[in-house]
């Protein structure tokens, strides 16, 4: 394995290396073979930290919170600062040095398994490192802090298969937390925020305006960019998250057409049904018989 750096460790910081029965015991099991922890830490202000691997013979994920580094491979010499993710498959040498001024105080995590290339290969090139810009993300942060929990439990079976499918996680999650972060930063807006504002009205009813006020858009702007990433306008949309929660009512209560039609805003059943019936092909009373 590519042992992790000797960089001495700090009253706070986090190293757990995984003793060789470990990585067994996660290479011959059915829920971890496919991606496990080899090692894994939290250096944080790492003055001084260095690394030089001519030979690198698992996946190297370092997450970079603040300050930042230098790092070389063949291909050149690049700066890695706070909110990027460095991704270093197998296979791909390199060195990284933490700045003089400004150290960085980093996550990482060694990797391997049958599928670990898999998730590599969702977010970057197998064959070269790569930086990744994806800002402060909490859910990233927290599926390092998720992983480094096994450190403390006694190396039991149930945690080492907890560990490794919180790494799955982990990296299952970093394509949808990339594809925000490149949303926000190529149409100025936040798709989760602007959603999140639609379900939290998803009983009343919003206009155009509400909507691109609350992405400090204009209109025209804001529903240009909404189309662009979701293929529908934001009205649309909205009209299509009210039909789905119609269906979750029909399927898992007993209330009448009148009474879903009320749940989400509509006064009359039957311009609600229209509705419905326009977006699914169904009418409500046949939707629900349906199922």
């Amino acid at each position: 394995m590519s042992a992790p750096s000797r960089w001495p460790l700090p009253k706070d910081g986090i190293r757990f290396v995984a003793p060789e029965f470990i990585e067994k015991f996660m290479l011959s099991h059915p829920l971890t073979r496919g991606c496990y922890p080899l090692a894994m830490g939290y250096y944080p202000t790492a003055a001084n930290h260095k690394m030089k691997r001519a030979v690198h013979d698992n996946h190297l994920l370092i997450y970079c919170v603040d300050g930042c580094a230098q790092l070389a491979t063949e291909q050149g010499k690049y700066v890695v600062e706070a909110g990027n993710l460095l991704v270093l498959p197998r296979g791909v040498s390199h060195a990284y040095r933490a700045d003089s001024d400004k150290p960085w105080t980093l996550y990482w995590c060694h990797f391997d398994g049958s599928v670990s290339d898999d998730f590599i290969g969702q977010i970057a090139d197998t064959k070269t490192a790569s930086i990744i810009p994806i800002g402060h993300c909490a859910p990233i942060l927290a599926g390092f802090k998720a992983i480094l929990a096994v450190r403390k439990t006694g190396y039991s079976n149930a945690v080492l298969i907890h560990s490794a499918n919180q790494l799955r996680q982990l990296l299952a999650n970093l394509p949808i937390e990339l594809q925000a972060y490149n949303v926000v930063a190529e149409y100025g807006f936040n798709i989760d925020k602007i959603q999140s504002y639609m379900w939290q009205n998803i009983a009343g009813q919003i206009s155009l305006d509400m909507l691109a006020d609350t992405a400090k858009l204009s209109k025209y702007h804001f529903s240009a960019r909404y189309k662009k990433i979701t293929g529908y306008s934001p009205i649309k949309h909205f009209i299509h998250m009210k039909m789905e929660h119609a269906c979750f009512l029909l399927d898992s209560t007993d209330l009448n057409v009148a009474k879903v039609a009320q749940e989400l805003g509509y006064d009359d059943s039957l311009y609600f049904s229209r509705l419905f019936k326009k977006t699914l092909g169904l009418s409500p009373k046949q939707y629900r018989l349906s199922h």
